[in-house]
């Protein structure tokens, strides 16, 4: 379990993506960048996949102030996370003027901690192996 949020993601729009220790990942819940509560962030599971948003800065927590900015290193980035997973918070970005349209997917929040990728999610459907063994 993590013990603090992870860092916020961002992609240099040639397919690389880093984290920015300076900053925290925040969630969006209607329209507002809020902070997502440790106990919610699980590990990317297995068949999720991240995504950078062009045209998009990711709104962080500053890890100094407790401030909320923009992360200006480069693309917001966002997960898709497996059907048998509910993603608890969108990705929190703000849109740039000349932003291209995104497909219509489900942008969880992501960041990364303890060499790993986490998401805010919960596990909705039970792994039928696992109950079989």
């Amino acid at each position: 379990m993590l013990v603090k949020s992870p860092y916020i993601l961002y992609s240099d729009g040639a397919g690389n993506i880093f984290e920015d220790k300076t900053l925290y990942v925040t969630g969006r819940s209607g329209w507002d960048a809020v902070p997502v509560p440790v106990e919610d962030w699980i590990e990317l599971p297995s068949g999720g996949n991240l995504y950078e948003l062009p045209g998009r800065r990711g709104i962080g927590i500053d890890v100094k102030t407790g401030e909320m900015r923009l992360c200006d290193k480069g693309w917001a980035v966002a997960a898709f996370i497996p059907p048998a997973h509910t993603g608890l918070y969108m990705a929190a970005y703000e849109t740039l003027d000349d932003a291209p349209v995104l497909p219509l997917f489900c942008y969880t929040a992501a960041g990364w901690q303890e060499e790993k990728f986490f998401v805010p999610a919960v596990r909705i459907e039970a792994d039928i192996r696992q109950e079989c063994e």
